[in-house]
């Protein structure tokens, strides 16, 4: 999972790319991270995972359509966004991002 350095854009995300955005001082968001770091290992370097701190991306955060933490988006191949709001297991995620992917995925065969 990779990083996003403050004061990020929405330019500096190109799709497809799954968004985990979160804070530090957030439970629900320490508990996520280890899944979204699993996802990661499935979709590779087809879709990589990209951690967005909402604290230190407060424009960004709010571009991605955050209002609570933590919030997870999909932004397929052509751009377009889709929020994740299910069961935060691998399986559902990885599921989510098969099923609004605008191309052709390698892992969604294996799910």
């Amino acid at each position: 999972m990779r990083e996003l350095p403050a004061g990020a854009r929405l330019g500096d995300l190109s799709g497809p790319c799954l968004v985990y955005i979160n804070v530090d001082w957030c439970g629900h968001c320490r508990a996520a991270k280890p899944i979204l770091q699993k996802v990661a290992g499935i979709t590779g370097s087809q879709v990589p995972v990209i951690s967005v701190n909402g604290d230190t991306n407060k424009a960004l955060a709010t571009q991605l359509g955050a209002q609570g933490f933590p919030t997870i988006v999909y932004i397929d191949g052509a751009g377009k966004l889709f929020r994740y709001t299910g069961e935060r297991t691998v399986d559902a995620i990885a599921s989510f991002v098969c099923h609004n992917s605008s191309s052709r995925l390698d892992f969604c065969e294996m799910i």
